[in-house]
């Protein structure tokens, strides 16, 4: 279990502002399944390591995005 700091938080943030952005093409509502998700990690407080997972997979295709956007 990882609990959330400040850092972790307003990461946290920014990928769902990420997401929200990509929603609009969305066809499978896989993105706002994640969103969801996001939020319910938020709301804990923490994060378990499956968890962990999902969010570093976000990460990389996050920073893939800003990758190939600049």
């Amino acid at each position: 279990m990882t609990k959330l700091d400040s850092d972790l938080e307003k990461y946290l943030t920014k990928l769902d502002n990420w997401l929200k952005v990509q929603q609009k093409t969305d066809l499978t509502n896989i993105i706002e399944a994640s969103r969801v998700r996001i939020t319910k990690i938020q709301e804990k407080g923490y994060y378990i390591d499956k968890e962990r997972d999902f969010l570093n997979e976000l990460r990389r295709q996050y920073i893939e995005d800003k990758k190939s956007n600049n």
